[in-house]
């Protein structure tokens, strides 16, 4: 491993990431439930806090429905796109 390897290893707060992981897991987020937009929100939220640029839209069904290979096994109401 070389030293940039190393630093960045060193940089993970692993105990901080589990108890993420454990926060965001533990929302009830079912396939089109509302808590699933909790989780976008959380997620979003952890991004800035860590000092992240993060981008946040919400996700059209009505234009997504109208590309031919568009499906869904769940329908959904309201969504978010995030990325950070």
């Amino acid at each position: 491993m070389n030293t940039t390897e190393r630093r960045v290893l060193d940089a993970i707060d692993i105990p901080a990431m589990l108890d993420f992981l454990d926060q965001i897991v533990a929302i009830p987020s079912l396939d089109g439930s509302a808590a699933e937009v909790t989780v976008q929100e959380r997620v979003a939220a952890e991004l800035h806090a860590i000092g992240m640029d993060v981008d946040q839209w919400p996700i059209d069904y009505q234009q997504l429905q109208q590309h031919p290979s568009f499906c869904w096994e769940v329908e959904r109401g309201h969504s978010l796109g995030v990325v950070g």
